[in-house]
């Protein structure tokens, strides 16, 4: 559903009370996932390298990220570059066999 459609649809049931509230959200929650799947491949990095690969196979280019809002300590920082580091391991073994 287009969301514009989805936003008329959720003021409609809003007036049904308590029960339309949690049809609204329920929509909502949907929605907006189905949105950020187009953006966040994955949560895991071994679903990150299987939609890696899967996105080279189809020829297409992509660039991998961790997600976070932002670093506010030096503990954080050492573990999104634990976690990078990870990553960058992990795809220097299996990326060299990918297609072209």
């Amino acid at each position: 559903m287009p969301f514009a459609g989805l936003v008329r649809v959720a003021l409609g049931l809003r007036r049904a009370g308590r029960l339309g509230e949690t049809l609204v959200a329920a929509a909502l929650r949907r929605s907006v996932r189905r949105l950020a799947r187009r953006f966040i491949a994955a949560e895991t990095a071994d679903e990150a390298i299987a939609a890696a690969l899967a996105a080279r196979r189809a020829g297409q280019a992509f660039t991998l990220d961790l997600l976070g809002e932002a670093c506010v300590s030096v503990e954080e920082a050492r573990e999104y570059q634990r976690r990078y580091l990870m990553l960058v391991e992990r795809l220097g073994v299996v990326a060299p066999g990918w297609p072209g």
